[in-house]
């Protein structure tokens, strides 16, 4: 068991890592771009961050009375639908509609379409950016909960702020109540709770995300299985903001524009489905599940508790 913790510790730093290094990356692919084409390029990676953030807040609907303390993580996996791949944007030069690769996308640069651009000129930027070529978004979260007061169990997700090099601060907090429904329905069979969970992030001056959840979970415990099913409403945004520098599109032989970038995009998902199962082996708890929506996710977790 002295072993758990670890490798959950190693399982965050890693999807945090990972998150930064890609962040980087999409951050000097945008810098060349003004805001309709991020917008575009980045819209999958928003909708994605945000089904995540809101998945893996249970794991059973059962809030009884007397001390229930939980601490572990919660991994995530998004699949990237085909449409989440491709976009449609106008060339900036002569407003030729193109098909390009989101930063979920295929390894492919498509030229900018520059029919009214001066023979000898090459503008900056000459080619749309490739994508990541990703199929599936990992992502992983710390989840601490203690209960169970009047039936309420309280949840926390955190990671201390963090200096990552020169790229800036990383900041995660989130904050969860689940109280029970079946408490005050005598005799149902199941148990029923509702819960709702807000969550922020910040990695350095490039995105900020905030993502909220209110649903309602039943489950069925029948000895270390649990079998626990819910329904969700979800809202997800992200802010982001870089410098750009790019040709003037009505003076491609001009200098260059030079300004900040800043804008908000909101997750896809409005409401999920979650089917899943929790094997409760004494102290070690495991679970998995997966969740139909726009964006879908699949979460497992792995924790202790009692």
């Amino acid at each position: 068991m002295r072993k758990v913790v670890p490798i959950l510790v190693l399982m965050l730093v890693s999807a945090i890592l990972g998150t930064t290094v890609f962040a980087q990356t999409l951050e000097e692919r945008l810098q060349k771009f003004g805001e309709d084409y991020a917008k575009g390029y980045t819209k999958p990676f928003v909708d994605a961050f945000g089904a995540g953030l809101n998945s893996g807040w249970y794991h059973t609907a059962n809030v009884d009375d007397g001390l229930s303390l939980y601490f572990g993580v919660k991994a995530m996996l998004l699949p990237i639908p085909d449409d989440g791949k491709k976009f449609k944007i106008r060339s900036p030069y002569d407003q030729v509609e193109q098909e390009v690769s989101t930063a979920f996308g295929d390894e492919t640069e498509v030229l900018i379409s520059r029919t009214n651009i001066p023979a000898g000129i090459t503008p900056d930027p000459e080619k749309y950016p490739k994508g990541f070529n990703i199929g599936f978004v990992p992502l992983a979260v710390p989840h601490i909960s203690v209960g169970n007061i009047f039936g309420t169990r309280v949840m926390l997700r955190f990671f201390p702020k963090t200096k990552l090099g020169d790229y800036g601060e990383f900041e995660f907090l989130g904050f969860g109540v689940q109280h029970s429904i079946s408490r005050h329905i005598p005799g149902v069979p199941l148990d029923i709770a509702a819960n709702f969970g807000y969550q922020s992030l910040k990695l350095g001056s490039l995105i900020s995300a905030s993502a909220f959840t209110l649903g309602a979970q039943a489950s069925k415990s029948l000895s270390i299985l649990t079998v626990y099913g819910g329904l969700a409403y979800e809202t997800s945004s992200m802010s982001f903001g870089y410098d750009a520098k790019y040709t003037d599109p009505t003076n491609p032989t001009g200098p260059q524009i030079q300004k900040h970038i800043g804008f908000d995009a909101s997750g896809k998902n409005s409401f999920r489905f979650t089917m899943g199962v929790g094997l409760d082996l004494l102290i070690l708890k495991i679970n998995a599940d997966y969740s139909l929506a726009s964006q879908p996710a699949a979460t497992v977790g792995v924790g202790i508790g009692w």
